[in-house]
């Protein structure tokens, strides 16, 4: 019976030391794993960590050219203000003229009719209608003075519009990457 007992005891005792080093094979495992995940959730955070610093690069990138395209869209705003402002002040020195141009036909109509009255009134009168001509000739060259400001901001206002629309369009570009 004690033969027994320890061919038994020796059973569970070789039992025990396999179940161990099962258990140490186990852990061993299991640790490695541990490490492994570890790591991974290292390059992980390291990569969460680099993204946000990307998103808020990227977020800082578009609040600036939000700004840019703000700043740019009230300076056309403005400069398109001021080419009505112009358009305006054109239109009356047009007017001007007309009404000049007017004044001048009537001048020539006296001096027509001056003429037949007398050489001497029509001298006079010429010489008025030639300086008429000269005033004429210079708010001439003044309208068209102004009419080519304007045309020189008009480019300026659509180059401006086609600075603010590739900037637009770069912004979305690069939105559409990230």
């Amino acid at each position: 019976m004690v033969a027994l007992g320890n061919s038994r005891i020796t059973a569970l005792v070789t039992e025990l030391d396999d179940a161990k080093q099962d258990r140490g094979a186990r852990q061993q495992t299991d640790t490695s794993q541990l490490w492994e995940k570890e790591d991974q959730l290292s390059k992980r955070s390291m990569r969460v960590t680099q993204l946000e610093v990307d998103i808020k690069r990227y977020q800082d990138d578009a609040g600036h050219q939000l700004a840019t395209t703000t700043k740019i869209t009230a300076e056309v705003k403005a400069k398109d203000e001021r080419l009505k402002q112009l358009s305006e002040e054109l239109r009356s020195h047009h007017d001007q003229l007309e009404a000049r141009s007017s004044r001048i036909t009537q001048l020539n109509d006296d001096a027509n009719a001056a003429e037949r009255t007398s050489r001497r009134e029509i001298a006079m009168l010429t010489a008025k209608l030639d300086c008429r001509n000269e005033q004429v000739i210079r708010l001439e060259a003044q309208v068209k003075s102004q009419g080519d400001e304007l045309e020189a901001r008009s480019s300026r206002i659509t180059q401006l519009l086609h600075q603010s629309g590739s900037k637009t369009e770069e912004f979305l570009s690069q939105d559409c990457r990230g």
